[in-house]
């Protein structure tokens, strides 16, 4: 009777670790009033200023939600004043799509003097809203190929699919049959093949 050998091999690739977008927020000379915030098109409700960090990350959690991007992390905010500026650093977290440049509706906020945005000269009130880092996702990328018993499969691009690998490695004198699995993990592949 025949031998039949069954082997398990398994490849792992790894990526960079995914890297949120965080975006800044400062308003100097606001004493009081509400705001705006918008995010991929849509419109916060008011907040009033200075609203606080817990605030900014709940109705940016719900531009996101209206937006239908899926969030895998809470979005967190942290929030400082000094002197006349209130800064928020907003963490966007594990986001399906890299977020828009946030933007913010001053109309509505006021100077030490009662005074609407734009209204005094004197003590005007500005906005900055700037990228501290961009969004990235690790992605694997390039081509690889395969050895069995000193034959080499063809160059198989790095996002191959599991029956994609299955022909190529079944195209190779030195294996008869061959199952493949591709699981995609949050900072990788793997694949194993029965042979």
């Amino acid at each position: 009777a025949a031998v039949v050998f069954s082997e398990i091999q398994q490849i792992q690739t790894t990526v960079n670790e995914f890297t949120p977008e965080i975006q800044v927020i400062t308003v100097t000379g606001a004493t009081g009033g509400q705001f705006v915030l918008y995010l991929f098109g849509f419109a916060s409700s008011p907040l009033v200023y200075p609203a606080s960090p817990s605030q900014i990350a709940i109705a940016l959690q719900e531009l996101c939600h209206r937006a239908g991007l899926a969030s895998n992390a809470s979005i967190t905010v942290t929030g400082t004043t000094k002197g006349s500026s209130r800064t928020w650093v907003v963490n966007f977290g594990i986001l399906s799509q890299s977020p828009s440049l946030l933007t913010l509706d001053q109309t509505n906020l006021v100077t030490a003097n009662g005074i609407a945005s734009g209204g005094d000269a004197d003590h005007p009130i500005t906005v900055s809203i700037i990228v501290q880092q961009k969004m990235s996702q690790g992605r694997v990328t390039g081509s690889f190929s395969l050895e069995f018993h000193g034959e080499r499969t063809i160059d198989l691009p790095s996002d191959v699919t599991a029956m994609e690998m299955k022909a190529a490695l079944e195209d190779l004198s030195t294996i008869n049959f061959v199952s493949v699995n591709r699981i995609d993990y949050p900072q990788g592949v793997r694949a194993e093949r029965l042979g």
